[in-house]
């Protein structure tokens, strides 16, 4: 179903406003954007918990997004995530060993090795090294491959490779610290401070403005490596690029706020199959657009505005992005224009 440009971006625009007014109007409590003007206890509320929480969902909305249109170009896959690379395994491998490496280490016997894991080291810290290490390792992986598909493949088995270590630690970890861990994988955006943003913010910026000034290189990445090299593009160079501003991308919002799925699949087919083009000028800005408004409204309907539950994010972007793309998918069988 093809949309005329300018409709489109106006259209998108105008339900991310609205989604915005009513991601601050709704939340835990009852307090609404007028009673933020009017009282002091409301205005510190949204100061502190409503707008650090919206600014991170429009942030990692489009990080996410961004980070998949990426992988997808690198791998002219339209399945490729964010995380096929194995940066959210290694965050996660850093929060388990956070969470959870006191009580493996302490049950093979290694006691001293228990008790520096028992230091506090956040969630947050750990996610961020752990996302780094693998993103180092996935980089010097990458200057022995010719081709993106061997790295796709690489990047899945050390995915699972991580995933069978943090399996082993939650055998052993307790009770609590396996439900710390579970609700960390779940994907939350309740607990970004201000402070927090101060340092995601200007990363991410530097990010989308990098995706932007790639934008003829990724063109050219669509043509098939051999093709885009034999037209001058340095194939090993524009890699490490993308895999690097990727890898900050899906890192630095898996370390804040857990892993978010589905979001850096959906929104690039989506931006693809309904502005009918794979030019990237246009493609970045629009994944950013449709991500802020994607996520913006799944963390909206994650908080179950009137009721006192919370849905785990992930849960929500899974149900809500799956229909979308099956049924433009079903509508267009090219997944590249």
């Amino acid at each position: 179903m093809k949309i005329k440009s300018h409709i489109w971006w106006c259209s998108v625009f105008s339900i991310l406003i609205i989604g915005i007014v009513l991601h601050l109007q709704f939340g835990s409590s009852s307090i609404g954007i007028i009673q933020a003007f009017q009282e002091e206890q409301a205005a510190f509320i949204f100061r502190q918990v409503r707008i650090p929480r919206l600014l991170m969902a429009l942030v990692s909305g489009a990080a996410i997004s961004i980070s998949g249109l990426l992988m997808q170009t690198m791998f002219r896959n339209p399945i490729a995530g964010p995380y096929v690379l194995g940066v959210s395994s290694g965050a996660g491998l850093g929060v388990a060993l956070s969470i959870l490496g006191g009580s493996l280490f302490s049950a093979l016997g290694f006691v001293q090795l228990s008790t520096f894991f028992s230091f506090p080291i956040t969630e947050t810290i750990a996610a961020i090294l752990g996302a780094l290490v693998l993103l180092f390792c996935i980089t010097i992986l990458s200057s022995r491959l010719r081709d993106g598909a061997s790295l796709l493949i690489i990047g899945l088995m050390i995915g699972m490779a991580v995933s069978a270590l943090v399996s082993i630690m939650q055998l052993y970890g307790s009770e609590g610290e396996v439900r710390r861990f579970v609700l960390w994988g779940m994907g939350s955006l309740a607990g970004v401070t201000n402070s927090d943003l101060v340092f995601i913010i200007p990363i991410c910026l530097a990010c989308f403005i990098a995706s932007f000034l790639l934008h003829k290189r990724l063109d050219l990445m669509l043509l098939g490596e051999e093709d885009a090299e034999a037209v001058g593009l340095n194939i090993k160079q524009t890699r490490y690029s993308i895999i690097a501003i990727a890898g900050i991308l899906a890192g630095i919002v898996t370390a804040y706020a857990g892993p978010i799925g589905f979001v850096g699949i959906a929104v690039p087919h989506l931006c693809r199959v309904t502005l009918k083009t794979s030019s990237h000028n246009i493609l970045v800005p629009a994944s950013i657009l449709l991500g802020c408004t994607f996520l913006v409204y799944c963390d909206l309907l994650s908080k179950l505005p009137g009721l006192e539950l919370t849905l785990p994010l992930n849960a929500v972007t899974a149900l809500i992005g799956a229909p979308i793309v099956i049924r433009y998918m079903l509508r267009s069988q090219k997944w590249f224009v």
